[in-house]
């Protein structure tokens, strides 16, 4: 559990520091490696023109799911620590 709360804390503090640049790149970077891991993996129906579709669809899906899991993270975590001081 600890490493899990470090390794938040350093994701968090590194993605709130970020500038658009860095995050542009990182875009690019993650939409070239999918490609490229894709290609690898011999996808060929994903490489082509559903592409962008397939990148948007699992990015939203996933980054959905982190998101509900940082935001009730941080609920439980605010809510414990409150009823501690009660």
């Amino acid at each position: 559990m600890y490493v899990f709360k470090s390794l938040r804390k350093l994701v968090y503090r590194h993605f709130k520091n970020m500038k658009l640049p860095a995050v542009l790149a990182m875009l690019l970077l993650y939409g070239l490696s999918s490609w490229f891991l894709l290609y690898i993996a011999e996808e060929e129906a994903l490489i082509g023109a559903d592409f962008i579709y397939w990148l948007i669809v699992t990015a939203s899906t996933v980054g959905l799911m982190l998101s509900v899991f940082f935001v009730v993270s941080h609920f439980f975590r605010y809510s414990f620590s409150r009823s501690l001081y009660i």
